[in-house]
């Protein structure tokens, strides 16, 4: 996962990757679920990624809300064909709604992740589960480019 900046009212999208190690048996499916306050964010899709569309990947997403004001994300990725090789690097791209009139604040989003029903443990030798967060501001940074030649 990623960090983004969002305001208030709009919609925040967070990259999903996955990053295979060398020499790291294949994967068939992956699950991942992470937490995260109803109240600031709500979930509104998940879109496949180029690499995820070149390799089927199949791609399920639900959101649910819990007691209190959290709500989970559980997305799912299988492969439908198990000889082929689940990809490398973007495979998802999650867009949340944020609430309009939430106070500045910085969302950690921890997930917790399962390779083919194994869950993957902070400690892991084979695999590493990076935390993402949105910061809602009102007043975000925006960075300007461009080119100029002649």
């Amino acid at each position: 996962m990623n960090k983004v900046i969002g305001q208030p009212g709009k919609e925040a999208s967070l990259p999903v990757l996955l990053g295979r190690k060398q020499g790291a048996p294949n994967v068939a499916k992956l699950r991942v679920r992470m937490s995260y306050p109803g109240s600031v964010l709500k979930f509104n899709r998940a879109e496949d990624a180029y690499l995820s569309r070149r390799a089927k990947l199949q791609i399920q997403a639900k959101e649910e809300k819990r007691s209190g004001a959290e709500s989970v994300l559980e997305l799912n990725f299988e492969l439908p064909d198990p000889q082929s090789n689940f990809p490398s690097g973007q495979i998802a791209t999650v867009f949340f709604d944020i609430a309009a009139g939430a106070p500045d604040q910085v969302v950690p989003l921890k997930p917790q992740a399962w390779i083919d029903g194994a869950e993957i443990l902070p400690d892991s030798p084979t695999a590493q589960i990076e935390p993402g967060e949105v910061r809602v501001s009102e007043n975000p940074v925006f960075v300007g480019c461009f080119f100029f030649s002649h």
